[in-house]
């Protein structure tokens, strides 16, 4: 049971983060006063948003999916890799800047979170545990 738990968890990490990071590419269909509010996104960020910082984003992306699959399979170091770039995302959040964000980034967002630490609590703290090698 708590394997089939481990991998929902899984799923909706990685699906919710994919949805969150390019949930931005849609806010050119939304009307012009939700853009212009969107446009405020980041500001007074530590680190701007450039390609160097989108391209770095895009890989930690890519990390963490890639290894909360690898923890889905219960391999150890996949899930000690997963809680550092989920430690990491919370810690770099200041720097980030101003957040503005839909209620469907916002949801996507929460979820994301949400499904990151029950992965990691399932995958440390219940009878899962004991599958990893």
């Amino acid at each position: 049971m708590e394997l089939r738990v481990l991998r929902i968890c899984g799923v909706v990490s990685i699906v919710s983060y994919c949805g969150w990071w390019f949930l931005p590419y849609t806010y050119e269909y939304m009307n012009q006063d939700i853009q212009s509010l969107l446009s405020y996104g980041n500001y007074g960020a530590i680190l701007p948003e450039s390609k160097p910082v989108l391209l770095f984003g895009l890989f930690i992306l890519l990390a963490t999916n890639i290894a909360a699959f690898g923890t889905m399979l219960c391999r150890k170091a996949f899930r000690s890799a997963y809680a550092i770039l989920v430690f990491l995302s919370v810690v770099t959040v200041p720097l980030w800047g101003m957040s503005v964000e839909t209620a469907g980034g916002a949801f996507l967002g929460y979820v994301a979170s949400l499904s990151s630490g029950a992965l990691l609590a399932v995958s440390y703290y219940s009878k899962a545990s004991n599958a990893f090698h």
